[in-house]
């Protein structure tokens, strides 16, 4: 991740990424929330701008908490989301129920 503006080329390389991605409806995007819990790196203003800037972007909102280790405190809340999200966006229909391979998306854990 760069800091600072450093290195300038990874942050030229996630500029063009982000200009891309934002305005981009063909590509379904899934934010996953959950409350505050230790060490959050998105609170609500972050999910509220990403609501606003991110096309076509589903947010599956979660009462439970979790922390920076969002995967090891809600795994199975997070499998079940992304499970639905990929059934509503028909990413699914591959080989044994992988996602098809022409399937690109997006998955954020706040």
């Amino acid at each position: 991740m760069p800091l600072g503006g450093e290195p300038a080329d990874v942050v030229a390389e996630i500029t063009r990424y982000d200009e891309w991605l934002a305005p981009n409806t063909d590509v379904p995007k899934l934010l996953i929330t959950f409350e505050p819990g230790p060490g959050t790196m998105m609170g609500p203003a972050l999910v509220d701008w990403c609501a606003a800037d991110m096309a076509g972007l589903d947010i599956a909102e979660h009462e439970l908490v979790a922390g920076h280790h969002t995967p090891e405190d809600q795994p199975a809340a997070i499998a079940t989301a992304i499970a639905s999200w990929m059934d509503e966006h028909d990413l699914r229909g591959g080989a044994e129920g992988y996602p098809r391979a022409t399937a690109a998306a997006n998955v954020v854990l706040a």
